[in-house]
């Protein structure tokens, strides 16, 4: 049988293409082994975005769940943030979340999630992988399960969010919500009236491909030119899944999660809510924010990429706040994955609660120049591409060019078919030069190989 990867967020791949059916059907299958050990419960909650290959993929994850005798609970479309909130109210030995999160329609993705709603540990991938490949194909002849369609999550969650931020802390705040197409559109308005939040939705219509298309935390130029437009507040843009959020000040200048999480963390600080005034960061994050919290008396501890290990690193050393540049950020005081839409609420509640706009809270963050350019290969080249000898030469000079002025990083993504280059440095039209030309060498060299 076909070996299956997880990456840095689930099982990926072109829906129909390299995530079938059948790989979903199996994979639900070797999954039920490993993690449906609960004999009290013997349920699964699955939740999709709103891709039009999601509901093949539910079906097929469904059917291998219940061949292997756990029942099936079919939640919908609903935030990949919701999926702990929806393992608890529906008592579930685990979760399974159907999204590619900001990659386009065309791709799709299996992330699976414990009893407790966290993203599963390397080890456990390990365990499901090679029972995937080693373990039986077929159901062997014993119970069977039955599937049921249940949106009570839903409303559990919402109800958790409002609870978190209080259901009078943002009234009357003007935001503007990009909801990507995605998960968000789906309670979206719900939630922020729940919160007596005058929202303006935008993109908000999904039709099964306009996922991410053009909007979104990936195109967050759209966010704020609506923000600014619209006289609005604070302007919110979520991803296809709504775990990222990139938000802009109401003149629509663009903070990323680096200044999200700066701006958290000095709240969290002054309200006697960060442990040891310690946050946890990934070496993607701009120098800027360590160099910015420390005037402020915050350190920072530095993780690979990927929201798993930064709450790996939160777990194991107490932290309170973590998070990625990409808008994942993940706040303990509410979950333990990351949630753009909490977190968005909680942004605004932080303007309303110091009376001071998003331009006023991220003053003192002072960012580098930085630049990521991403080199196109394939998902089943990015190994051999990141293993080629005279790539691995180029990036060490220009690695050694940028050792005293800055850094530089290239990574394959673990979530779509590109190497990323990311270079930090003193002039950011040097730093896109050679990230630009690094990333062309790359895509050469990868065609050749």
């Amino acid at each position: 049988m076909e070996k299956i990867t997880f990456g840095t967020d689930g099982v990926r791949g072109k829906a129909n293409e390299e995530l079938t059916g059948m790989l979903a059907y199996r994979l639900a299958q070797a999954a039920s082994r490993v993690l449906g050990q609960n004999p009290s419960a013997h349920r699964v909650a699955i939740a999709r975005d709103t891709r039009i290959s999601g509901h093949m993929l539910e079906s097929a994850l469904a059917s291998g769940l219940m061949s292997n005798g756990l029942d099936a609970v079919l939640c919908g479309v609903m935030p990949t943030p919701a999926m702990g909130f929806l393992i608890d109210c529906h008592k579930a030995d685990f979760g399974i979340m159907i999204s590619a999160s900001h990659n386009p329609y065309e791709d799709n993705g299996i992330k699976l999630f414990s009893s407790k709603g966290i993203k599963l540990a390397d080890a456990i991938e390990a365990q499901i992988e090679e029972e995937y490949i080693n373990g039986a194909e077929n159901a062997n002849g014993g119970p069977i399960g039955v599937y049921s369609h249940d949106s009570s999550g839903r409303n559990y969650y919402i109800h958790k969010v409002s609870q978190y931020i209080g259901k009078q802390a943002i009234n009357g705040l003007k935001i503007a919500v990009d909801c990507a197409n995605g998960a968000a559109s789906s309670l979206a308005a719900d939630l922020f009236a729940a919160l007596n939040a005058h929202a303006l939705l935008a993109h908000c219509e999904p039709d099964g491909y306009n996922i991410n298309t053009a909007c979104g935390s990936t195109h967050p130029e759209s966010i704020a030119q609506i923000t600014s437009q619209t006289g609005s507040d604070l302007g919110l843009a979520f991803d296809g899944d709504a775990d990222r959020l990139i938000a802009c000040t109401s003149e629509g200048e663009i903070l990323d999660g680096d200044a999200l999480l700066y701006i958290f963390a000095n709240y969290l600080k002054g309200k006697g809510m960060l442990p040891e005034r310690k946050i946890a960061i990934t070496v993607m994050s701009n120098s800027g924010l360590a160099s910015s919290l420390r005037k402020n008396g915050i350190s920072v501890v530095e993780t690979g990429v990927g929201d798993r290990y930064v709450l790996e690193e939160m777990l194991a050393s107490g932290i309170a706040l973590g998070g990625e540049q990409s808008g994942h950020i993940i706040n303990m005081a509410f979950s333990s994955t990351g949630d753009g839409i909490a977190n968005g609420a909680a942004l605004a509640k932080i303007m309303c609660e110091t009376g001071k706009s998003a331009k006023e809270l991220v003053d003192g963050y002072e960012p580098n120049p930085q630049v990521t350019i991403n080199a196109n290969v394939s998902n089943k080249s990015k190994e051999k591409t990141m293993g080629d000898s005279e790539i691995c030469i180029a990036i060490e000079k220009l690695t050694a060019k940028y050792k005293n002025q800055g850094k530089v990083l290239v990574r394959a993504s673990g979530t779509e078919a590109k190497i990323r280059v990311m270079v930090e440095g003193a002039d950011l039209n040097s730093a896109t030069q050679d990230a630009k030309e690094l990333a062309a060498f790359i895509e050469k060299r990868a065609g050749q190989l």
